[in-house]
Parts: structure tokens; sequence; C-alpha cells
């Protein structure tokens, strides 16, 4: 009899403040039941828009009263499975805390909410930053500057913008998170705020990719029927064995993606327009809804043709 998997879905919380964390969704490693978690959330090809809601049912009083006065705001969310055919959980998400709400219940049960932002709104978009950029300078030696003056040590600026100048001398006063998402837009760059790979931020140029992933049934496994491809691009829903990122580009079998038309509004709509002659495509978003008891433990990726990736604007959409 083939062994049923089991999900992994942990949250990690880390005070800076006291060196300690508190771990929720462990417990069944020394044979105990866990509390049940709840999580919601959103990456995007953007500096500022990666959200997650963590809902955790019958923590104590005294648990809270440790979260928040401890200040355990550094946050990391771990799923995946755990069984002799996986590897188990791995990071999907590494951020901080913005609000933390309780929610009382029917016979004195009580619901915790924690609102989570990813590091450069969270962590690095506290204070302001007032510098002035000189013209004549390159656009690598800039992000360098400004990144280790905000604080981040761990970011990634592709070699190519060593090799693009700043044309005009720019002043700024606003915080991390805004200097960077303006800085992307204006110059036509790809970018990313996910902190779970390897840095708190990526930026890259639009005809690079950073990674690809090819897709088929050996590696990933589909739910929630045949991925569809409109006009927004291709929806893709999976159950989460890897931690995709924006900005990845996957590769899939053109021929499984369903373009069929389901309402009268469409009939007007090319959808073979936004199919990739190679099968693929660049990831804009993924929305996680995960549960360690329930029905919901999936992701659902959207991506673009690669061929519009050379087109910043209309990926950002």
């Amino acid at each position: 009899m083939k062994k049923a998997w089991m999900r992994e879905l942990e949250v990690i919380l880390t005070s800076e403040k006291l060196h300690n964390k508190m771990i929720f969704g462990d417990n069944w490693k020394v044979g105990k039941t866990d509390l049940t978690i709840s999580i919601s959330g959103t990456k995007r090809l953007s500096s500022m828009n990666d959200k997650f809601t963590i809902k955790i049912e019958n923590l104590t009083y005294n648990q809270i009263i440790q979260m928040i006065d401890g200040e355990y705001y550094d946050v990391e969310i771990k799923c995946g499975y755990r069984n002799k055919e996986n590897t188990g959980a791995f990071t999907i998400f590494k951020g901080g805390v913005s609000y933390i709400s309780n929610v009382l219940g029917d016979r004195k049960s009580n619901t915790v909410y924690i609102f989570c932002a990813n590091k450069l709104v969270a962590k690095y978009g506290q204070s302001r930053i007032n510098l002035t950029l000189n013209s004549g300078i390159n656009m690598y030696g800039a992000l360098d500057f400004i990144s280790k003056r905000a604080g981040i040590k761990e970011f990634n600026i592709d070699d190519s913008l060593k090799n693009r100048i700043i044309r005009d001398t720019t002043t700024t006063n606003t915080n991390f998170a805004n200097f960077i998402d303006n800085f992307s837009k204006n110059n036509n760059f790809m970018i990313n705020g996910d902190a779970s790979y390897n840095s708190d931020y990526s930026i890259w140029s639009p005809r690079k990719s950073i990674r690809t992933i090819v897709l088929n049934s050996s590696t990933f496994i589909l739910t929630g029927g045949y991925p569809t491809l409109n006009s927004e691009g291709a929806h893709i829903m999976l159950i989460p064995t890897f931690n995709f990122m924006p900005g990845d580009v996957i590769k899939v079998d053109n021929s499984i993606l369903d373009i069929g038309i389901t309402s009268e509004n469409q009939i007007t709509e090319n959808v073979g327009y936004y199919l990739d002659k190679q099968g693929k495509y660049v990831i804009t978003e993924i929305d996680y809804d995960l549960e360690n008891r329930g029905n919901n433990f999936s992701i659902s990726l959207l991506a673009k043709a690669y061929d519009f990736y050379s087109n910043i604007t209309d990926l950002m959409r």
C-alpha cells in the first residue's frame, strides 16, 4: 500500500530583541498534536506587494503576550510533505509582521491573525533614505551603495547594470521599498522582494531569466484540472513541493493548456496570441492557500508568455 503524503505547515517567528524563536506546526516531530494553521498569501513581481496572512487557532494568551512583548516580528513560513518520496518542508516566505489581531469565538476559543509583508516593506521600509545620486555613475554601483546604506546585506543585482549609466542627477527622500520600486519602473527592470530564495530582493534585466524550471508530470503534480490560458496569462495550480518565485521562467507543454472559450465576452479574444511558441512563461504572481487541516493545500501560478518578457510594463499590470 502506498503511504499517504502528510502535510507540513510551519510558522517560525523570531525576536531580534530576545534572540529567540517561536515555532508553530512542528509538534508532530515530538509526537504531539499541532494547532490548526491556515495561511493565505501572494507573491508578485514587485518590490512591495508580497503579503501573507497567518491564522492560528487556540494559541494561549501567554503565547500571544510573549509574541507581542518579545517583538517576534521576523517571520518565516515553510510548507511541504513529510514522507520518503519528498524532502520535507521548504521556505516559501520570509518577511516581517505588520499586525497581530486576536479574535474571540464561541466557547472561549480564540483565533490569532498575523499579517505579514516582505522584508523590503516590513523591515527596510521604516526609515527614509536622504541622498543625491550624481549623473555619470553606473546603476549597479548606485544600487549597491543605497542597498547597503539602507542596511540590506543580501541582495542580487544584475551585472548588466554595470554598463548602464545614470544620465541625470537624482535626489531621493523616501524609504528603500519605494525607491527601488520606482527605480525599476523608470528604468524598465524586473524586480522582486522575495526573500525566501537567497536574497532580500533581486533586480535584473527583463531580457534575462534567473531560473528556468521545467514543469512535467514526473516533477510536479497539477491540481484543479488542466492549466488555462487567457489574456491574463497561464493559470497553473500545483501541490506545494517547490519554492517558486516571481520572475522564474517555467517551461510547460503547450498541449496541456486549456484555451477553450467559456464566456461570450471571450469570443473576440485571440487566446492563441498569449501562447509562447517554446512553452516558456514568466511567473508574475503566486497565490497560496494552505491548511494543515481541511481541504486546501495548493499554490496557483500566473505566468505570461516569455515573448512578452522584454516588456516590463505588460508584466507589471
